[in-house]
Order: C-alpha cells, then sequence, then structure tokens
C-alpha cells in the first residue's frame, strides 16, 4: 500500500496536480470489466491516467486479461495501472504481458518479529514521530497486518488516542465458515448451525456477511475491511443464488428474534 500511494503522489507532481484523473476501483472478478470501460473514455485534464485495483490478475479470467493487454498496447504511455494482488502472479499470468507493455512488479512478503518491528519504527520517523511503547505495543498487536499498523498509527499521529489492546485481527472461526456457506447456499451450514453458535442468535453475523457480500458484487466497499473485501472476492457464489434472498432470510430471523416471537434453537430452525 505504501507503494502505491508514493506511485499515485509521483503521478500527480508529474502529470496531473489536481489528481482528477486517478481513479480507485473496487475489487472483484469484473473490475478488468469495469476498468476497461474507463479506459475507453480519454481524460480531459492530463495525458495520462492513473487506476489503482486490487487483485487485478488473480480474480480476472484469463481472456480479460488477454483483451486488457491488447487494449494497453494501443495506449502504452496514456495509461499506468497500480494493482495490490494478495499473491504474486503465476509464471502463466506474467507471460500474458507481452514486452510491448512496463510490466513491473514489487514483491512485498510478509513481515513478522523483528523484521516487522524494524519496518514499523522506520515508517513512524518518516513521520516524524517519537518511538515509544505505545508504538511498539501496537507493532507487535499488528505484526505482519502494515494495513492496520498504517491506520492505527496515523490516528496516534493525528493526535488521537490509540489502545493498542483494542485491535484485533479479523476472525477466521468456524462461524465465519458457516456465515459463508450461508451466502453460497451450502445447505450443509445448517448441520453446523447448532453446534458453532450453540444458543446464541446467529443473525447478526449472517446479516452482516449478506450485507457484505452484496456490496461487494456491487464494487460499493468504501469503508469495508480490506481483508473482508478480499475474503467476500474469492467466495465462489453460484450465478444461481441470490443474494438478496440471503440478506432477507437473515432479516426475517432477526426480526423474529427481536419480536420476541422466536429465540434460540427456534432462530435456527426457521434457517
Amino acid at each position: 500500500m505504501q507503494k502505491i500511494q508514493e506511485l499515485e503522489k509521483a503521478f500527480t507532481e508529474k502529470f496531473d496536480k489536481q489528481a482528477s484523473s486517478i481513479e480507485r476501483l473496487p475489487p472483484g472478478k469484473d473490475v478488468v470489466g469495469r476498468l476497461l470501460a474507463r479506459m475507453r473514455t480519454p481524460s480531459l485534464f492530463s495525458p495520462r491516467r492513473f487506476y489503482r485495483a486490487s487483485d487485478l490478475v488473480a480474480l480476472c479470467p484469463k481472456t480479460k486479461l488477454v483483451e486488457f493487454v491488447e487494449f494497453l498496447k494501443k495506449d502504452a504511455d496514456g495509461v499506468i495501472v497500480v494493482s495490490l494482488e494478495e499473491r504474486s502472479p503465476s509464471a502463466e499470468q506474467k507471460k500474458i504481458f507481452t514486452k510491448e507493455v512496463k510490466y513491473i512488479e514489487y514483491p512485498f512478503p510478509t513481515q513478522q518479529g523483528f523484521a516487522f518491528i524494524s519496518w514499523a519504527h522506520e515508517v513512524t520517523s518518516q513521520m516524524k514521530m517519537v518511538w515509544n511503547g505505545t508504538l511498539q505495543k501496537l507493532a507487535q498487536a499488528t505484526e505482519g497486518d502494515s494495513w492496520a499498523f498504517m491506520n492505527e498509527m496515523k490516528k496516534v499521529a493525528a493526535g488521537g488516542v490509540c489502545d493498542e489492546g483494542s485491535y484485533s485481527a479479523p476472525e477466521t472461526s468456524n462461524v465465519y465458515d458457516l456465515s459463508e456457506r450461508f451466502i453460497r447456499g451450502d445447505l450443509s451450514y445448517r448441520g453446523h448451525l447448532s453446534n458453532e453458535s450453540g444458543d446464541q442468535d446467529p443473525t447478526p453475523l449472517l446479516l452482516s456477511q449478506s450485507r457484505g457480500a452484496i456490496r461487494v458484487r456491487d464494487g460499493s466497499v468504501e469503508g469495508m475491511h480490506p481483508y473482508a473485501v478480499k475474503k467476500m472476492c474469492t467466495l465462489r457464489i453460484s450465478s444461481d443464488i441470490r443474494l438478496e434472498e440471503r440478506l432477507k432470510l437473515a432479516i426475517l430471523a432477526q426480526k423474529k428474534q427481536r419480536s420476541g416471537l422466536l429465540s434460540g434453537k427456534e432462530i435456527q430452525t426457521i434457517l
């Protein structure tokens, strides 16, 4: 993320001081389709355009990727595309980018332990901040998650109070696996429902996850945690599944619970 910000800053300083030709595209399987639509419209403010995306290569079908490269070849000097990839593209994917398209890869392996602490120390120095016990504990709490550390550090830099103990990594428990099955319409979630949630009401999580899946599908991901967005993008949801129907079911269960008509195991039954 830091490298992307550096590239964006360099672009604005050299080509577009108003940053009017910079676009950020939400992640998703059709990100290349949306990108191609944008690229076909020339900018009135800058000789070049700058696009930011996430997992553009990883999530894009091969045919679309080939179409994307062919379009870049026609306007190689006028378009800059930067994508933050969760994993390094495969050798086969890299081959699609020909010599006619300038392809640069900046590897950023996950840092742990002393390497992450050293990186955090360097970043805070660049922000002209004094390294202290709070930042040390924050770096330890967010180890390996540079996005989280940068956000929390900026809060401190802006004069906010940061409780390093309040940070927790994104959940990866079986309860979230259950909610993913629910979203995909995998009926096996019913067999796991009572085991994972016990007597607790599972509808808040199912409701939240269903809404998140719809937002990611529609490209309305502003404010969502990048981890959650990437997780949703990797879900294999059949074209037969209507996410709105999954959301309606979760809303119905929550209404029954809040009205007092159902509780505990009874809510699980209608789900």
